[in-house]
């Protein structure tokens, strides 16, 4: 049963004996260590230094798990602990073991360094972002030579369980954390990835989808959100590894849920849903996620931003939310000159670099944040049935990307630091989820690949590499 610590915070009691669980878990799933990892290697959880990126998109909306939506109603009650299990850096997902260069998936290799999309790099560079804390990367040197990547599966869609990756961010090239749907037993699963190997150190059974991962870097912490709960660990002490050690925080209020995460670095807060299907934004306080705005009713927030100076903004249904340091919230419809639909378009994925923010979604239409309040266009492909930009992402404004679903003729867009434009897709009917840069020349994009009939195969993550 779950333990509560003097908080009130529930904390992860694994209700299956942990030893049947590791044997469990050496069954399968397409996971598998790279053999060209290098220096990178090294232990789980290696060093977590500098560069660890916050905030950002993944895949707000994008549908969960052949079917599931994402951050869809809560499951009546689902309880920390509701049976969610670890094994102590054991990998699940249906549970394939990914150390050591085991396959799994019954033998199935997973990527092993294969190329994504055929070998196809991102044209002219182009790869897929990640997150910056707040702006906190805006005064770093952008240290990327502008080449292209060298994009690596990591797993094999065809014979893993894993069904789609819905986040990834990384401390750094060793210390990479993200989620995925599975459809074994353990229908939501936390990766890991130590520059070498890929384990799942904390697998769930029960609850809701988890939709978001984030990361805070003081307090060390990895933050998921899973509907009506906000699961975390302390990475500093090693906690994330053991599953007696995650911990969910209550959501709001009762039926409320959050889509995405957003981070300043210490601070974390969610875009989501109240229980009467208000756009609403949470923040951590205390011993549990807090409700602290809602607007009038026009469906979900999807994600957020954290701007240098504290302000929080969350992109939903045909508008922009925004918080105030002082608390106020305001909730702005995007007008946008050159877009009529602009105020019922969804969309799922905001971001920026210090204060230059974009919002991106149906039709893969992409808008920027100006000074003023106000919105203009910065990239409309033509045509229509194009799906959505799912997550942008970058560390810097040199190098920004949006991807997304794979329908229509756009399923990637690279800003220079100029202007937005179409770049080659890493794979053929990959839909894209998520996406994260851990530095400017390591990155990971996940999602799920498809068949040529719009069939799920099965998960996909890509590491790409320059």
């Amino acid at each position: 049963m779950p333990g509560t610590d003097s908080a009130g915070v529930l904390r992860f009691r694994s209700l299956v004996n942990r030893l049947a669980l590791a044997t469990l878990l050496a069954l399968g799933c397409g996971l598998q260590t790279r053999p060209d990892a290098g220096p990178m290697g090294g232990g789980a959880g290696g060093s977590a230094g500098g560069g660890a990126t916050a905030g950002g998109s993944a895949g707000g909306g994008a549908t969960a798990g052949g079917g599931a939506t994402a951050g869809g109603s809560a499951g009546g009650g689902a309880t920390a602990g509701g049976g969610a299990t670890a094994g102590g850096g054991a990998t699940a997902g249906g549970g394939a073991t990914a150390g050591g260069g085991a396959t799994a998936g019954g033998g199935a290799t997973a990527g092993g360094g294969a190329t994504a999309g055929g070998g196809a790099t991102a044209g002219g560079g182009a790869t897929a972002g990640g997150s910056a804390t707040g702006g906190g990367t805006g005064g770093s040197p952008y240290l990327g030579d502008g080449g292209p990547l060298s994009w690596a599966a990591w797993l094999d869609p065809q014979n893993g369980t894993v069904r789609r990756i819905t986040s990834v961010r990384g401390f750094a090239p060793n210390d990479v954390w993200m989620t995925a749907n599975d459809s074994s037993v353990y229908a939501n699963i936390v990766l890991h990835f130590d520059g070498g190997t890929l384990a799942v150190p904390m697998a769930s059974p029960a609850g809701d989808t988890f939709t978001d991962l984030e990361l805070t870097t003081s307090p060390r912490r990895v933050w998921v959100a899973q509907g009506i709960d906000l699961l975390f660990c302390d990475r500093q002490d090693g906690g994330c590894f053991d599953g007696n050690q995650w911990w969910a925080a209550p959501v709001g209020q009762p039926g409320d849920t959050v889509q995405g995460l957003c981070s300043d670095g210490t601070n974390v807060y969610g875009a989501g849903v109240t229980g009467g299907s208000e756009p609403a934004m949470f923040a951590m306080r205390g011993a549990v996620f807090t409700r602290v705005s809602d607007f009038p009713p026009s469906s979900s927030l999807y994600d957020c931003y954290v701007l240098p100076d504290g302000t929080v903004l969350a992109s939903g249904n045909g508008g922009l939310a925004t918080l105030a340091t002082d608390g106020g919230a305001t909730l702005r419809s995007t007008v946008v000159p050159g877009l009529p639909l602009a105020t019922s378009t969804r969309w799922f994925a905001i971001h920026g670099v210090g204060s230059r923010v974009f919002v991106a979604g149906d039709e893969k239409a992409i808008i920027e944040l100006m000074g003023d309040g106000g919105f203009e266009l910065r990239f409309s492909p033509s045509g229509t049935s194009l799906g959505a930009f799912r997550s942008l992402g970058g560390l810097h404004l040199q190098e920004l990307y949006a991807v997304g679903d794979s329908a229509g003729s756009v399923s990637m867009a690279r800003f220079n630091g100029t202007s937005w434009s179409t770049v080659s897709p890493l794979g053929a009917y990959l839909d894209l989820t998520t996406v994260t840069a851990v530095t400017d020349n390591y990155w990971f994009a996940g999602g799920q690949q498809l068949n040529s009939g719009g069939g799920i195969v099965g998960g996909q993550l890509l590491n790409g590499r320059r």
